[in-house]
């Protein structure tokens, strides 16, 4: 089965932490930075091989906007070896960043700050994702 990669600041960690632990118990692999990434001098080189082989990318899009580097060159790197990308609002995100995802249509979702694993939208996702992976 293939892998999902979740990429989220470190401000939203706790939401990319709740969802790689939903997304495992619905059965699929997903990596995250904070977890899978193993001790190594080339951190970067880790993570840009490991979105170069994941099946999917999830992006957690920050509150405010979008001005992390890393978050830009991850996300990037994603979309030009052709992944698909998953976009994820957490409510209460800045205009600046909804407007620039929402034409992004069937990728693009918006959660609540206390989405669970019987929140049907995360449903929905898992589905997708297992499609994507298997």
């Amino acid at each position: 089965m293939g892998m999902v990669f979740i990429s989220a600041r470190k401000s939203d960690q706790v939401c990319a932490n709740r969802l790689l632990h939903i997304l495992m118990k619905k059965g699929l692999r997903v990596w995250t930075g904070e977890y899978d990434t193993p001790p190594s001098n080339d951190y970067k080189g880790v993570i840009v091989d490991t979105i170069e082989r994941c099946s999917a990318f999830i992006l957690i899009l920050p509150q405010n906007s979008l001005n992390s580097n890393w978050l830009k060159t991850e996300l990037n790197i994603a979309l030009s070896n052709n992944k698909p990308v998953f976009y994820l609002a957490i409510e209460n995100f800045g205009s600046e960043v909804g407007d620039a995802f929402l034409k992004k249509g069937d990728s693009f979702f918006k959660l609540s700050r206390d989405f669970d694993g019987n929140d049907p939208i995360i449903c929905d996702i898992a589905e997708k994702l297992k499609k994507i992976c298997k």
